[in-house]
């Protein structure tokens, strides 16, 4: 547990400080000591309550039999120390009375702090979202084009097919709320009164998803609203056609965003590899 561990030195290294520096405790008016010490002070007050957490939460698993959300596994454990909230919580030296040390079953203990596992079949949708997406967008558009029974080159010439490929804006936003609730479904147990931020963040995914959803559909309407009242595609019918594809592009943003950044975090250790490799032939040539 790395994170754990430089919580521990974070610590060490502050009272080696002080015992270096000759710093006066201001509670006892004499030299500052370690927190910890004496002997078998680091075995007893530092390690073995935290060997005891992890024991009683891997009893409590029944050997990983049990649900998921019931139990803290080492990712929980180890993410405990990622907030800085944590030096606030846990303090130094490590006290069995916080929260962080309460065995399961008893209140008041620190439940999941990390991704919790839910067994359903819809994790099948879930962990893999976009590639579900990718393929009902792609089935939705070609099953309009196919409808027409013309080649789909041929059948993309005429505007009221175009338009009806646009709907899977809709069916995009609508695959968003399935998302957005089951993250919502399956995060839940996460959410407590030190997270209420991520209760907040699931509810406005859910919003959020449903109002893009919302404006789809009114904007789709008024397109073909406009068309079949003035029975062509007229300039009045394309205006709505061009405020449906300015919503679209602004769909389509976080979406690219995701991408660029997946795509810099991917080639980022290719090219610092790269121009290492680069320097060393300088050096080498020189």
């Amino acid at each position: 547990m790395p994170e754990c561990l430089c919580y521990i030195f974070h610590y060490m290294a502050l009272d080696l400080n002080h015992v270096i520096d000759q710093s006066i405790d201001i509670e006892t008016g004499r030299p500052s000591v370690p927190a910890v010490h004496g002997v078998d002070a680091f075995l007893d007050k530092v390690v073995k309550p935290i060997y005891d957490v992890l024991e009683a939460e891997v009893k409590f698993s029944r050997n990983g039999t049990k649900p998921h959300s019931a139990w803290r596994n080492y990712d929980d454990v180890n993410e405990y120390f990622w907030s800085r909230r944590v030096f606030r919580r846990l303090q130094w030296p490590l006290s069995p009375a916080r929260s962080f040390f309460i065995k399961p079953g008893n209140p008041g203990r620190i439940g999941k702090t990390g991704f919790v596992e839910q067994r359903s079949f819809w994790n099948v949708y879930r962990s893999f979202d976009r590639v579900w997406v990718m393929l009902i967008l792609f089935f939705q558009a070609a099953m309009i084009v196919a409808w027409d029974g013309h080649t789909p080159w041929f059948s993309l010439r005429y505007r009221d097919i175009q338009i009806r490929v646009l709907s899977v804006f809709i069916t995009w936003a609508a695959l968003r709320i399935v998302q957005a609730v089951l993250d919502a479904g399956t995060q839940y147990s996460l959410v407590r009164t030190d997270t209420i931020f991520l209760a907040v963040r699931m509810v406005l995914k859910v919003l959020v998803a449903v109002g893009w959803t919302i404006t789809f559909i009114v904007l789709y309407v008024r397109m073909w609203n406009q068309r079949w009242h003035d029975r062509r595609w007229s300039f009045s019918a394309n205006s709505r056609v061009l405020n449906y594809l300015e919503a679209a592009a602004v769909f389509l943003i976080p979406q690219v965003l995701a991408l660029v950044l997946f795509i810099r975090i991917l080639l980022l250790p290719t090219a610092a590899r790269g121009l290492s490799c680069g320097a060393r032939l300088l050096e080498n040539s020189a």
